[in-house]
């Protein structure tokens, strides 16, 4: 009767505590590639930490914990508006524009995966500026990593 399950769920089996522990280790990198920014203003933002790290980096503070304080977040929001007015003034370079040609020419695709669409640095932090303005507007702290 063994031979009919396609897996064992025997909990001693190795390939059982194999796949656990694969999945444990898939799901907590996971959650260590996420950043959730919090505040008592607005509701959780969450994004992938590559994206948030441009936005921590412009604000100086360090990636995986901190916090805005209230009397920081003028500043704050004046450098990120900042950026996604310098990041409008630049759209995307030559050079990235035939990067993504190459694949996707005239003579067809030579992969099989759609065109990417470019996410522009204003959509991307659109969310977070908006958690700002209101934490500024209710004198509330943004936090992440805790």
């Amino acid at each position: 009767m063994h031979d009919a399950i396609p897996f064992c769920a025997c909990l001693r089996c190795p390939f059982t505590l194999f796949v656990t522990l694969f999945v444990t280790l898939f799901i907590e990198g996971m959650q260590i590639m996420l950043i959730t920014f919090k505040s008592k203003a607005a509701t959780e933002v969450t994004m992938y930490k590559e994206h948030a790290r441009r936005i921590l980096e412009i604000l100086e503070k360090d990636v995986e914990r901190g916090i805005i304080t209230p009397a920081e977040l003028p500043k704050a929001i004046e450098k990120i508006e900042a950026a996604v007015a310098d990041s409008k003034a630049h759209p995307i370079s030559d050079e990235v524009s035939r990067d993504v040609n190459a694949h996707h020419n005239e003579n067809g695709d030579d992969h099989d995966h759609e065109k990417p669409e470019r996410v522009s640095f204003a959509t991307r932090v659109f969310p977070v500026l908006e958690m700002l303005h209101a934490a500024h507007k209710m004198q509330k702290e943004v936090m992440w990593g805790v």
